[in-house]
């Protein structure tokens, strides 16, 4: 004769001491785990949310609070982004997830940080008069460039390249200012850009698609490189991702 099958809950009401005794060895495991997880002790970190890069002037949109054990958190970091907002990046880059520290920062204000990061030593920074340069799209800080204004030859007066050397620190529209470039030229183009502001002499911007070796400092080099290392390792995860 074939036994009877047996239904769920009288299953369950012969085993209930069983049941009960697992949900409550969960229930007391989950506590353990959350009671001790409540008592180890943390700290709030500041990290990047994502690649930021040298001579980019921090924004709130870049960061985000990580909350770490103290021991493993340097003196440096920072635990609050207000302590971080406005400030430039002069060490990097700083890769997405990792801490955000003093030596990454510059202490003076941002502008300056910008002309120790991207121009030799003794470089002057001097704004462009508004609107120029507006048309060239692309441009961004650390591009070298040209400007072009009215030169006297020995046909007369013509356009030519006024300031061979100059690099860009500010983007107008993007960065510190609004409607200027704001460009770093060494020290014996100053006079030459504040008297065209002066006089309202017409000037023109240049992107040349070559940059005079002695102008391609090594730490910006090295940026470059540390920059493109971090893309191709992106795009390796991300082609493994999707493989």
């Amino acid at each position: 004769m074939a036994k009877e099958k047996k239904s769920i809950t009288e299953v369950l009401k012969k085993n209930v001491f069983v049941v009960l005794f697992v949900v409550l060895a969960i229930i007391a495991s989950a506590t353990i785990y959350y009671t001790v997880k409540a008592m180890s002790p943390t700290a709030p970190v500041i990290v990047a949310s994502d690649t930021i890069r040298v001579g980019e002037v921090i924004e709130k949109g870049m960061l985000t609070v990580k909350y770490l054990p103290p021991d493993v958190v340097p003196p440096t970091a920072y635990s609050t982004a207000q302590d971080l907002l406005g400030k430039t990046v002069v060490s990097g880059p700083i890769i997405y997830g990792d801490m955000i520290r003093q030596e990454h920062l510059s202490t003076v204000g941002s502008l300056k940080s910008l002309l120790h990061t991207f121009t030799p030593e003794g470089w002057h920074a001097i704004e462009l008069p508004a609107g120029m340069g507006l048309g060239l799209q692309g441009l961004k800080k650390g591009d070298y460039v040209q400007i072009y204004g009215e030169t006297f030859t020995e046909e007369g007066l013509m356009a030519g390249i006024i300031v061979p050397d100059a690099i860009l620190l500010s983007v107008a529209g993007y960065d510190i200012t609004e409607g200027n470039h704001i460009i770093a030229v060494p020290k014996e183009y100053v006079g030459v850009i504040a008297d065209s502001l002066v006089k309202g002499t017409p000037l023109a911007l240049a992107l040349p698609d070559i940059v005079p070796e002695e102008l391609f400092l090594e730490k910006a080099v090295e940026e470059i490189e540390e920059v493109e290392e971090v893309e191709e390792t992106e795009i390796e995860e991300t082609e493994e991702q999707e493989g």
